[in-house]
């Protein structure tokens, strides 16, 4: 996924992922944008028609999802031990 804005600037900017889970009692990687790399998995997103959700193609078990205002690619159906 491109940003539109990054048209008008020197940047080819998408929305990439972290590697690692922001905690280990929630399975979710922050998603940010950062200028395009050539062949980098966290950058490549994958639309499932069927169910309408955007998977990362480095991690397919998670999905973009907004929480609190903030955009994750998380693992929803993971469990936990909390």
């Amino acid at each position: 996924m491109t940003l539109v804005e990054s048209d008008n600037t020197g940047y080819n900017l998408v929305l990439a992922s972290k590697e690692e889970n922001e905690s280990k009692e929630w399975p979710a990687k922050r998603v940010y944008f950062e200028q395009k790399i050539v062949d980098d998995e966290t950058q490549q997103w994958k639309f499932n028609e069927k169910t309408g959700a955007i998977h990362s193609i480095a991690y397919p078990k998670y999905t973009l999802a907004a929480y609190q205002g903030w955009l994750w690619s998380a693992n929803v159906k993971a469990t936990t031990d909390v």
